[in-house]
């Protein structure tokens, strides 16, 4: 998917080490840049990728 056609949309993001809950508005650039927990430090690239892929697929799903 080009980042023209990727909308930004509200996500909760949770740290899998701290638990710590994340309220982000996930735009393209988060598909390239590792982001970290602001509470331990705790690499959260997987986790929020993994919301853009459960948004997207759920987005063609509707659409289809």
């Amino acid at each position: 998917m080009e980042a023209t056609q990727f909308i930004p949309f509200r996500a909760e993001i949770h740290c899998s080490k701290c638990d710590k809950q994340l309220l982000m508005m996930l735009q393209p650039l988060h598909l390239e840049i590792p982001l970290h927990c602001p509470n331990c430090g705790h690499n959260l690239t997987y986790v929020v990728r993994q919301s853009i892929r459960n948004h997207l697929s759920a987005q063609a799903a509707y659409t289809s």
